[in-house]
């Protein structure tokens, strides 16, 4: 019988591959945020914290503060090699960028092993009513949790689409020399 804990950890360069997808998204103008089926937009920036490591090896490179894949180490970082051990993530839901009264904010420590997402911050909450509060915070978690689903299906939409995926990694490996 397989376990599905080690099949998840055979995988993981599907994890450091969707977070490297997303940086190179979150940089690149052209790239469209991406839509609900309720007609909000969603949007990934890398902040905060970014880590990144040798595929083999233990070096790691570890970037803090402001907009961390803005960084040009990090950028050389990649050119080296090193791929995405963990980061900061700020998911935004909007429908449109000036002044929308449904804009909300997550964020979250993205690890790339397993695909784990930690230390998740939800947008603020004014019910007085605990019970409300409550309730209102657990909504937010499932709404992250499902918005995350939504972007992992579309990369991997893409992932097993081997002639767009090639055509991607091109593109990427293009982004990543051009520092």
């Amino acid at each position: 019988m397989i376990n599905l804990v080690d099949l998840v950890g055979k995988k993981d360069f599907f994890a450091k591959e969707f977070i490297l997808w997303l940086w190179y998204l979150s940089e690149n103008e052209e790239s469209e945020s991406f839509k609900t089926d309720d007609g909000y937009q969603l949007i990934i920036i890398i902040d905060n914290k970014l880590m990144l490591e040798e595929q083999i090896g233990e070096q790691q490179a570890i970037f803090k503060g402001g907009s961390p894949s803005d960084s040009i180490e990090a950028k050389y970082s990649l050119q080296a090699g090193k791929v995405v051990k963990e980061c900061t993530i700020k998911l935004i839901r909007t429908v449109n960028f000036q002044n929308d009264p449904n804009m909300l904010e997550w964020s979250a420590l993205y690890k790339s092993a397993g695909l784990k997402l930690t230390n998740i911050k939800l947008p603020l909450v004014e019910d007085k009513d605990y019970i409300q509060r409550v309730q209102r915070r657990a909504q937010l978690l499932e709404s992250f949790y499902g918005y995350i689903i939504l972007i992992y299906n579309e990369f991997l939409k893409l992932r097993l689409n081997k002639e767009e995926w090639d055509k991607t990694v091109l593109t990427i490996q293009n982004w990543i020399k051009n520092v």
